[in-house]
């Protein structure tokens, strides 16, 4: 880079005459506090900002990269690592290693790195989202690698080992150029060259900028015993809950509260099929008449001009009573189709979480767009097409062995053949139809899981403001923490919330917790002791179970 600034837009600068000269093969720090500019600089490099004065060239290098805010899509572990790479078992195992996810595919069970994961990683923990997104990032052959904090989500001694296999002069990537971000003083001393940005502009690299690390031995202590404690798998099945088609017809139940729903109810059904029968017997009786007039009119039995009022009189009300019986009909069906869409919606916002982690987000849309739709618009054209031919045919039928009772014979060698094939295409018509519908929801799923990695997606296939994207990670944290304050409840949760910021800004939140929460019952959920060792009592989990739950004193003290 030389001279040159960036900006989202054309209407603010966001980087400013940045001057960056990165030698092949050298591991490269970038350090500022939250907002200064650290994963925009990243979004620079990959071409994601508009260039606005200066300079840049990369010299045409393929990269890798790993976001801030990992991005996983539903499907298995292994495919969220691969993202269409060609599998090779020993790299693909050393980069596990090196990810320190070895650990992690032995806790989940027999199926291993073969777990379906499930939307946004919601069976996976914030660390192991990372690792992932980090091993994904590791598996693609690349010139230049970028990591935007990725030992932000895990504790002090992953963080450590993943450095050490992965960055560190003895790591894989020992030979590559790797610019890592990172708010984590002692994971820059190894570095060939240290990017120090503060409000968008360059400067000059100093520790007096900030504050020395403050991690104790008693941290390492403690974390390390946590890590490396014995512990069996155990074989947890997949969240995920495979989508299977039925062989359940709809019920009768289930068709009578479809016509049966208010305000119409039943009698505004019955209303419907007394027009229907009525206009089908005035049809067929008004051609029945037809016939029989025009023989009496050809003997002269009857005169022309009256024959046609009398036709036109039948016709009329054969139109008008046709019209009634159709309009009350759509009117009951869109009241019953109404009444499901009312119940599927309560369904939906009155059922627990797992419900929403067993079932991936594009599986859930299907069912309230395109299923929907079915219902709304296809179903009462079909259903009344058909009713329609089936009356049809019934006073075809009446009316041919009225006039040659022979046909009856016939008819009762065509219907059963009839019969049998309408149900061999009603079972194959249901089979396709319920795959197209099972086809669909994973398209839907990776569509909108595919809006939250568009950068990834870019980056390793080759901005929207929505959701904070215009916002670093630390400044979503910040703006959460101020909406939570804003907010005046009893009791607060804060998981990870202080993971992604630096550990002045950390230390200043702690002490704004302290004040303007202490009325308030409040839950911390954190990797860094620093942030949880001035709260009354720690709880600490291991494996799902609770090991520990005491002052932190003692707590540190029993883990020295």
């Amino acid at each position: 880079m030389k001279n040159a600034s960036f900006s989202w837009n054309s209407n603010k600068i966001c980087l400013s005459s940045l001057n960056v000269s990165i030698a092949a093969g050298s591991f490269v720090g970038i350090f500022g506090q939250v907002g200064s500019g650290k994963s925009s600089f990243l979004a620079a490099i990959l071409a994601e900002m508009n260039l606005i004065e200066g300079e840049i060239d990369t010299n045409q290098s393929s990269f890798s990269y790993v976001s801030q805010s990992p991005w996983i899509f539903v499907d298995t572990l292994r495919n969220n690592i691969l993202l269409n790479e060609i599998y090779d078992d020993q790299r693909y195992q050393e980069i596990i290693y090196a990810c320190c996810l070895d650990v992690d595919l032995h806790l989940l069970g027999t199926r291993g790195d073969l777990t379906m994961i499930g939307e946004k990683g919601v069976n996976l923990s914030g660390g192991q989202k990372a690792r992932v997104a980090l091993a994904r990032a590791l598996y693609k052959k690349a010139d230049i690698y970028l990591f935007d904090d990725p030992l932000a989500a895990v504790d002090r001694a992953v963080a450590k080992l993943i450095y050490e296999r992965c960055f560190g002069s003895n790591g894989l990537l020992k030979t590559k150029t790797r610019l890592l971000v990172t708010h984590q003083l002692e994971f820059l001393q190894e570095t060939n060259q240290i990017i120090y940005l503060s409000n968008g502009f360059q400067k000059e690299f100093n520790e007096n900028f900030v504050n020395e690390d403050r991690n104790t031995q008693e941290e390492d202590s403690f974390i390390k015993t946590m890590l490396h404690k014995e512990s069996g798998a155990i074989d947890h099945p997949s969240i995920i809950c495979d989508e299977k088609p039925t062989e359940i017809y709809s019920n009768w139940s289930l068709w009578n509260r479809l016509f049966t729903a208010p305000p119409c109810g039943l009698s505004g059904f019955c209303l419907f099929i007394l027009l229907f029968l009525f206009s089908e017997i005035l049809f067929d009786g008004t051609n029945y008449w037809i016939g029989q007039t025009l023989r009496q009119i050809n003997r002269e039995e009857i005169h022309p001009i009256s024959f046609v009022y009398k036709y036109s009189i039948l016709t009329i009300s054969l139109l008008g009573t046709n019209l009634l019986s159709i309009n009350l009909f759509f009117h009951i069906f869109l009241n019953g189709t109404h009444c499901f869409h009312n119940r599927m919606i309560k369904g939906l916002l009155c059922t627990s979480m797992e419900f929403y982690e067993s079932n991936p987000i594009g599986r859930n849309l299907n069912r309230v767009s395109k299923d929907q739709q079915i219902i709304d618009e296809f179903l009462p054209r079909s259903f009344i097409f058909g009713l329609s031919t089936v009356s049809t045919l019934f006073g075809s039928f009446v009316m041919i062995t009225l006039t040659n009772p022979y046909m009856i014979i016939l008819f009762l060698i065509l219907i059963p053949v009839f019969i049998y094939f309408a149900h061999l295409f009603r079972i194959t018509n249901r089979q396709l139809k319920q795959l197209e519908s099972l086809t669909r929801a994973p398209i839907y799923s990776l569509y909108s899981s595919s809006l939250n990695g568009l950068i990834p997606i870019r980056v390793f296939q080759m901005m929207i403001n929505e959701r904070g994207e215009n916002l670093s990670f630390g400044q979503c944290q910040l703006i959460c923490i101020a909406r939570a304050i804003l907010r005046k409840t009893k009791i607060l949760l804060i998981d990870e919330g202080t993971a992604n910021v630096d550990y002045e800004t950390d230390q200043i939140i702690q002490n704004v917790i302290a004040t303007k929460f202490s009325d308030r019952t409040v839950l911390i959920i954190a990797h860094r002791l620093n942030t949880v060792k001035n709260c009354d009592q720690i709880l600490v989990l291991d494996k799902g179970s609770l090991t520990d739950f005491d002052k932190p004193m003692n707590i540190l003290k029993q883990y020295q």
